[in-house]
């Protein structure tokens, strides 16, 4: 007997006895895995873990260089499944060629198909599939430069209930954790862990394995908690705004996001209405079997996007250190913007670290008498308004007031400045300017406190290396963004 059919034979077998949702789940595994052969360039290892062998895939993208920290995300397989199918239903592996992060697949327990068990949950971080991640994280970060500012967890299913888990156990490792169809056994009152985690999740109205609405399921004796009071829930637990925004996004999706979260760990649902137990925009699961497959939304590449704008916050008093560092580089300069764009790729803020300048609406403010004279401009000449805030990736770092000379400007500068979204110190780089800050005011100088909204100011005259001649005037805030970056490495 080959060896697929001796696996075949085995969850048949396994069946027996299982109530039939769950076998119309298990067949549809079983159709994703062997199905579509399973071929990989993933690595398959094994690590022992509280005293048992583990398995494990990890896929490396072609594009891996140990020069660079790389991004890992962790994604955990569906109950009575292996990491192969977890690979196959999600297609994270297409997605880190394209943008260069690592990918681990590791395996639940048993020594057939896998499941996820939350065991010692009185004492959850002894659970032996916690020590198991938590394990797998030391080995590969231990065989590959891992940014540990930027470790995620995901889950479908079962996976996803154990993502929630990690959240409330590995806080100190994981950035950020997704779910998908998540089957979350554990009510939330068992999260006992106060750091708020960023948190995306995506579930279907339809969904007969692990009901929208909550309640029980044929598929074990646990009763699931209703999807929209679990983020909720969530949101609480990260301090967030109790109003959410809610928008469409597609015919049969829609979006509800807490927003205003401490540590900007925002909490976000995108619910598939007559969705069923599947992985939008993945690999789809047989629809007669597990329920209506939606390809309105790429489920990974949604996540991926938001994993990438939530890097692990800085503890509070190694931001507090890193927000005074920045103020003084940026007191030191002569570029707020080369300072910021500096910072922005130290700190893994975005894959492309450029600053880029947002044109703000609202009443224009004219310059008033101090600043004509600190400017030295007579009577008739013009002062323009510009009013921006500059961004690195989709993170805003600061916003600013800026009063500037055009007669002091080249034509060419005064255009970009008006039909582009250039920076403006990018924009009046020629002039070799020097700044001459006359105020700055420090809003954060309680380290043992969370920063507010903003962390200080800066007012500054802009001169010419020409002539000393003074060209503009700036008053920027910069945002506590700042002060929740991952840590700086090399």
């Amino acid at each position: 007997m080959t060896r697929g059919r001796t696996i075949a034979v085995g969850v048949a077998i396994g069946l027996v006895g299982v109530p039939v949702l769950l076998v119309a789940v298990l067949v549809a595994a079983f159709y994703a895995i062997f199905y579509f052969p399973n071929r990989t360039t993933a690595v398959a290892g094994t690590i022992v873990s509280s005293g048992v062998s583990r398995e494990y895939l990890l896929y490396v993208p072609p594009g891996y260089t140990a020069a660079k920290p790389s991004p890992l995300v962790i994604s955990l397989h569906p109950a009575m499944s292996w990491p192969a199918a977890q690979m196959a239903f999600s297609r994270w592996n297409a997605l880190a060629d394209e943008k260069g992060f690592l990918v681990l697949y590791p395996a639940g327990a048993g020594s057939g198909p896998k499941v996820w068990f939350m065991h010692g949950r009185g004492d959850p971080s002894r659970m032996p599939d916690v020590v198991f991640i938590r394990d797998l994280i030391d080995r590969v970060s231990a065989s590959y430069n891992v940014d540990r500012s930027r470790i995620y967890a995901d889950g479908f299913s079962n996976g996803g209930g154990m993502a929630f888990a990690l959240s409330c156990t590995l806080s100190d490792r994981l950035a950020a954790v997704g779910m998908v169809a998540a089957a979350r056994s554990l009510d939330f009152s068992w999260c006992t862990d106060p750091r708020p985690m960023p948190s995306i999740a995506f579930h279907g109205t339809a969904d007969a394995v692990a009901p929208y609405a909550g309640g029980k399921t044929p598929v074990g004796p646990d009763v699931f908690p209703g999807v929209r009071a679990f983020t909720a829930d969530w949101a609480r637990r990260n301090h967030c705004d109790s109003v959410a925004a809610e928008s469409a996004v597609a015919d049969d999706v829609v979006r509800l996001e807490y927003s205003d979260c401490v540590d900007g760990a925002d909490v976000v649902l995108y619910t598939v209405t007559g969705g069923g137990h599947q992985w939008p925009g993945g690999r789809p699961l047989p629809q007669f079997l597990v329920g209506r497959y939606s390809a309105s939304i790429d489920a990974t590449r949604v996540m991926w996007d938001f994993f990438a704008g939530h890097p692990q916050p800085l503890r509070t008093s190694g931001a507090f250190a890193e927000v005074q560092k920045l103020n003084a580089e940026l007191l030191a300069s002569r570029s707020a913007t080369l300072t910021l764009e500096a910072w922005c790729r130290d700190h893994h803020l975005a894959d492309d670290p450029r600053i880029v300048a947002h044109r703000l609406g609202g009443a224009e403010k004219a310059a008033t008498a101090e600043q004509r004279a600190r400017l030295q401009v007579s009577d008739g000449e013009a002062i323009r308004y510009r009013h921006v805030e500059l961004a690195c990736g989709t993170r805003v770092l600061s916003d600013a007031d800026n009063w500037y000379v055009p007669g002091r400007l080249t034509k060419e500068m005064n255009q970009w400045l008006d039909t582009t979204d250039t920076p403006f110190g990018k924009v009046v780089a020629p002039l070799e300017p020097t700044r001459e800050t006359f105020d700055v005011q420090r809003f954060w100088t309680d380290p043992s406190q969370p920063s507010g909204p903003i962390l200080f100011e800066h007012r500054a005259t802009l001169y010419a290396k020409k002539g000393h001649e003074p060209f503009a005037e700036v008053d920027e805030r910069y945002q506590h963004v700042l002060a929740m970056n991952g840590e700086v490495r090399p």
